[in-house]
């Protein structure tokens, strides 16, 4: 996946959660282009062609609700893969 040093900002804070709605986050400004990744890794863990993702500075992203019900992986080095 190929990103570039474009920042998206918006107007409002980006609101996001989990199916159920235990977890949920703010977004306050994307650090690039909305992207999709193909690789094999994300391909399994989301059971599609590809996953979309988005790049945030730590900074502009807070968790508002279940931070406490995460669980992660390293799926490679460096690599978390949380849910």
């Amino acid at each position: 996946m190929a990103m570039d040093d474009r920042v998206v900002t918006t107007s409002a804070p980006i609101h996001g959660s989990c199916l159920c709605g235990a977890i949920a986050f703010e977004v306050d400004e994307l650090a690039g282009p909305i992207g999709h990744c193909h690789c094999q890794t994300c391909r399994k863990a989301h059971s599609a062609a590809f996953a979309t993702t988005a790049r945030v500075k730590r900074k502009h992203f807070r968790w508002t609700q279940g931070e406490s019900l995460l669980k992660h992986f390293e799926s490679s080095p460096g690599k978390l893969r949380h849910f």
